[in-house]
C-alpha cells in the first residue's frame, strides 16, 4: 500500500514498503452491572478512533544521509491532516482509503545500520473510510481561514495553528495586521514564508508588544 500524509508520501509498492501494518480502533463504552441479571449490559457511547501503524525502511547512498533523515524526519513531518491509503499491489485496481483529520501521533521508533533507517509511525484519526473528503481538505476548492489572537506580553512573534489544515500542495496566501487597544503602541506584523505550510504560519512582530494587542488574520488557500 502507497500512503500518504498530508501530502507527504511515506511509502511506496517497491522501493520503501510499508511494513508489519496494523490497525487497531477503539469506541467508547459503559459497562452497567443490572440488579438480579445473568449478564452485564453494554452500551455504545461513540467517539470512535482508529489507529494506524507502519514501519518503513529506506536505504541512502551515504551514512551521514541516513543519519541526518533519522535524526529530523519526525520533525519535519507535519502532525495534523488527510492520511490517504493507496489500496493493492502493480497491476491492480487502485482503491484509496482516507482518514480524515488524522493526527500524527507518534513515531515510537527509528533505528540505522549503516545506510539503511527503520521509522515506524503511528496515525490516528475517527474514523477511516473509501468516501472521499471535501474538496477543501483535497484541494479542490479554495479554503479561505480567518482569525484573532491574542499576543503575549512582549512577545516578538506570534504561532497560528490552522484549523483545519489546508490541503496537502497549498500555498497558503496569509495577510496580517495587529489590533490594538485605546492608546495602544503601534505595531506592524510580517509572516514568515519559511514558516508558512498547510498547517500554520509564525508572525513577526515590528518590536516587543505590550497587553491587550491582538494579531489579526485571513489566509487563502493557492
Amino acid at each position: 500500500m502507497k500512503i500518504f500524509f498530508d501530502g507527504i508520501q511515506l511509502t511506496d509498492w517497491e522501493d520503501f514498503p510499508a511494513q508489519g501494518v496494523t490497525l487497531n480502533g477503539e469506541t467508547v463504552f459503559e459497562a452497567v452491572d443490572i440488579v438480579r441479571a445473568s449478564k452485564k449490559r453494554f452500551f455504545h457511547r461513540g467517539n470512535d478512533a482508529v489507529a494506524l501503524s507502519f514501519s518503513v525502511r529506506r536505504e541512502f547512498g551515504t551514512h551521514r544521509e541516513c543519519q541526518v533523515y533519522l535524526l529530523t524526519h519526525f520533525s519535519l513531518l507535519p502532525k495534523f491532516g488527510v492520511c490517504q491509503v493507496i489500496c493493492g499491489v502493480p497491476g491492480e485496481v487502485e482503491q484509496s482509503v482516507f482518514l480524515a483529520n488524522a493526527v500524527l501521533t507518534a513515531s515510537p521508533q527509528g533505528t540505522f545500520a549503516g545506510v539503511e533507517s527503520v521509522v515506524q509511525y503511528s496515525i490516528a484519526a475517527g474514523s477511516a473510510s473509501t468516501d472521499v473528503p471535501p474538496d477543501f481538505l483535497l484541494g479542490g476548492e479554495p479554503m479561505i481561514l480567518r482569525g484573532s489572537e491574542p499576543i503575549d506580553t512582549a512577545a516578538e512573534s506570534v504561532v497560528v495553528v490552522f484549523d483545519p489544515a489546508f490541503a496537502p500542495g497549498t500555498a497558503p496566501i496569509v495577510n496580517v495586521s495587529v489590533g490594538k487597544p485605546a492608546g495602544g503602541v503601534n505595531l506592524w506584523a510580517t509572516v514568515r514564508n519559511d514558516l508558512t505550510t498547510v498547517n500554520g504560519f509564525t508572525a513577526e512582530l515590528s518590536g516587543p508588544a505590550p497587553a491587550d494587542h491582538t494579531l489579526q488574520w485571513s489566509a487563502i488557500g493557492a
